[in-house]
């Protein structure tokens, strides 16, 4: 679900989809998200249908998430009705079972957000993501609209459940594996939806449709490889099973979107490459239908187009697109329009533009406007944020001596970002380490002010350079005095804070690695002054990976005095160098040590099992690969690092078994049996029915009753 642009036109130009020239007056406009969706909907123009910039630099978001429980405004589908209203709808969460909805004449003024829960009925539903609206351009009003999604029913296609990726967990604890379809709802007012059906089921677990409308001649192409060329509509949806992968974008012909027996027929081959690719959209420039795809495991737009449907050229070293841009749609628009938008998103523009007085608050494109942007996407919808000229920080602010020192860093060789810390102050992980891959890092401490980091990435996500987002806070933030903060960016830009009166002693040391490696390592409420430099000194002579480094950071200062006050507890976050679209997969390490003697000691012994976890999973995808071999060294230097960790051992020896080495998992399963704490005997005989063991009865009889070693 990452960065697609759909296809689609202005008013009743759907009817045929204007190639670029045909009126000097209209520009592609493209909707996108960063991050999450936490930030809500940015816009960005081209000439040429390749090359996509922002509205504005750094840009803002026209819109912000305020509907659903994870309130994110991902998969933005943009489109304009007959009635010349445009109507948007996005993904607001991960795993809810509804899409958002809005309207506006202008694109500046937006009415009030709505949820639309599609699936409310269908109490196995997993989710509904990337909505897309497709106008009929047979019905006059507001035009009778399609709205299509994909989601996971749990118990449908079976056939096809092994293959997918893993979701949460039902109500009773067992474990999904996300196989989705796409399902519509149809609508003639946007007040009423008619019941969710079936879609499309192409024989595989598919996600991101989106659909072409017919051409001037109402067909696709000429005579191609899959057959005669497709007449009407098309629809370019994810192939999204992820065993075997193949993670690709297909094609299928649709005659009809609205008949009521929805979409069949066999999907074209694959039309990507070997990337990893999602997110599809198709538009219709100067004879030729091109395809925009998200590379999203490698931060990066592809593109390919036909003429004929013969063959796909890939164009992807002619496109671009913003930073770090994700899924939304791109549309004809006015070149009106589109300056309208620009004037509202710079500097006190939009208050002139429509000739009222000033009201008071930052001006929009400022950095006082991403501010107080940032503050109402974080804040409850009852928060005030109208404080005066500039977004003031509500009351009720946290003014407690959380932490004491830290360390943030970004690694120039893979690119991650993370932050480590340590405080006398109980559970410092919930409040100090904030991180987000493909944006930035951040440490808020002293008499801590938590929303430094939601708000401080949220800045950063949206262009902002780390020392830009810090001066927007502290600008803000009556309390700056007494705050403690360091923020470093993707670029590996980075900037510091210590007020003038966090206790003593409080102080910061930055630094820049021959390699490009950039770090600060910040300290208050410390025994003496050293603790900063000591840091820095330790992280620059360390090896090995960013998390390594930055514990010995948190090390040296202790060994160098550390806080006065003691120690209790400390944490560690680090997060990918870009974003996969799927955050528990962006945080490559996140370790806390709540209370504890030592917590520093502690969160490196967690470092060195989390360290042995991942080899056991490198175990795991070698058996999924066939590699056997490659798994049994994998677990047995897993088994090295941990040494009488019975859950290894056991997991060890069901992935054996599962190989068909059974005799190699009996002295594992012995070993286990050793371990009265749990009851290995017991979990090995419930795994069969959960399909993570052979149905043989005699087989787990034979490994639950085997002596303890």
């Amino acid at each position: 679900m990452t960065l697609a642009f759909q296809a689609g036109a202005g008013g009743v130009e759907h009817r045929s989809v204007p190639r670029t020239g045909e009126r000097a007056g209209d520009v592609w406009l493209g909707t996108y998200f960063l991050g999450n969706g936490e930030d809500g909907v940015y816009l960005a123009s081209s000439e040429d249908g390749l090359r996509f910039e922002p509205i504005v630099t750094p840009n803002v978001p026209i819109l912000s998430p305020r509907v659903g429980t994870e309130r994110l405004m991902r998969d933005a589908c943009l489109q304009r009705g007959p009635d010349g209203v445009w109507r948007m709808v996005w993904t607001t969460g991960w795993w809810e079972k509804g899409f958002g909805l809005a309207h506006s004449k202008d694109l500046v003024e937006w009415s009030e957000q709505r949820y639309v829960e599609v699936m409310k009925d269908e109490p196995g539903a997993v989710n509904v993501w990337a909505p897309e609206i497709a106008f009929d351009p047979r019905a006059g009003g507001s035009g009778r609209c399609l709205v299509l999604w994909s989601s996971t029913v749990r118990g449908r296609f079976p056939e096809t459940e092994a293959g997918g990726d893993d979701g949460p967990p039902d109500p009773g604890g067992a474990p999904t594996r996300l196989n989705h379809r796409i399902y519509c709802t149809a609508t003639e007012d946007f007040e009423s939806f008619t019941p969710a059906r079936l879609w499309c089921d192409p024989g595989f677990n598919c996600i991101d449709a989106t659909l072409l409308p017919p051409g001037p001649d109402g067909a696709a192409g000429g005579e191609g490889r899959d057959g005669p060329a497709p007449r009407g509509w098309l629809v370019f949806l994810k192939d999204e099973t992820r065993h075997p992968p193949s993670k690709n974008i297909r094609w299928l012909r649709v005659p009809d979107p609205w008949a009521p027996g929805g979409v069949t027929g066999a999907a074209s081959a694959p039309i990507t490459g070997a990337s990893w690719a999602e997110g599809p959209t198709a538009i219709r420039v100067g004879g030729v239908v091109r395809v925009f795809f998200d590379c999203y495991t490698e931060d990066r737009f592809g593109a390919v187009e036909t003429a004929d449907f013969r063959s796909w050229t890939d164009i992807s070293d002619r496109v671009s697109f913003p930073p770090h841009a994700r899924h939304g749609t791109v549309v004809r628009a006015s070149r009106q329009e589109v300056e309208r938008v620009r004037r509202a998103l710079t500097d006190g523009a939009a208050n002139e533009a429509e000739g009222s007085p000033a009201t008071g608050s930052a001006p929009a494109g400022s950095l006082g406007a991403a501010v107080e942007r940032a503050i109402t996407a974080a804040a409850p919808a009852t928060c005030d944020t109208s404080r005066g000229p500039a977004p003031g920080w509500p009351e009720g602010t946290p003014r407690r001596p959380v932490a004491t020192y830290s360390i943030v860093a970004r690694d120039a060789a893979t690119g991650e970002m993370g932050v480590a810390v340590q405080s006398h102050w109980f559970s410092v992980g919930a409040v100090v380490p904030w991180a987000e891959a493909g944006v930035g890092a951040v440490a808020t401490q002293s008499l801590v002010d938590v929303r430094y980091g939601p708000l401080g990435l949220s800045l950063m996500r949206g262009g902002r350079a780390a020392a830009d987002a810090l001066r927007a806070l502290i600008e803000t933030d009556d309390g700056a005095a007494v705050r403690q903060v360091a923020m470093v960016d993707a670029q590996g830009r980075i900037a510091v804070h210590t007020g003038d009166r966090c206790i003593t002693h409080a102080g910061h040391a930055v630094g820049t690695m021959p390699d490009g490696t950039v770090f600060s390592c910040q300290a208050n409420l410390m025994r003496n002054d050293t603790v900063p430099a000591a840091m820095r000194a330790a992280f620059e002579g360390a090896t090995g990976p960013l998390a390594e480094r930055l514990v010995a950071a948190l090390a040296a200062a202790e060994h160098a005095g550390g806080d006065v006050r003691g120690r209790q507890s400390a944490a560690i976050l680090v997060v990918r160098a870009r974003s996969t679209g799927r955050p528990w997969e962006d945080r490559l390490v996140d370790l806390r040590v709540e209370d504890h003697a030592d917590p520093v000691e502690e969160l490196a012994r967690l470092l060195r099992l989390h360290r042995a976890y991942e080899r056991m999973n490198a175990g795991d995808l070698a058996i999924e690969k066939g590699d056997v071999e490659g798994a049994l060294r994998e677990y047995s230097a897993a088994r090295a690092m941990a040494p009488g960790n019975a859950e290894m051992s056991f997991w060890t020896a069901v992935s054996l078994v599962n190989a068909g080495r059974v005799d190699d998992a009996v002295p594992l399963l012995r070993a286990c049996y050793r371990d009265t704490a749990g009851d290995w005997r017991a979990t090995l005989r419930r795994l069969p029915k959960s399909g993570l063991l052979p149905d043989d009865a005699a087989l787990i009889e034979r490994l639950a009753t085997l002596p303890a070693e």
